[in-house]
């Protein structure tokens, strides 16, 4: 819980890393299915 706390703190700092994670995956889908 603390990881996870820790996790959303630094994501928070860094919202361009948050959004990168998010669209990678379904740009990767978009591209390759």
């Amino acid at each position: 819980m603390q990881l996870w706390k820790r996790n959303l703190l630094a994501y928070r700092r860094q919202p361009d890393l948050l959004v990168f994670s998010t669209i990678q995956p379904v740009m990767f889908v978009l591209l390759f299915a």
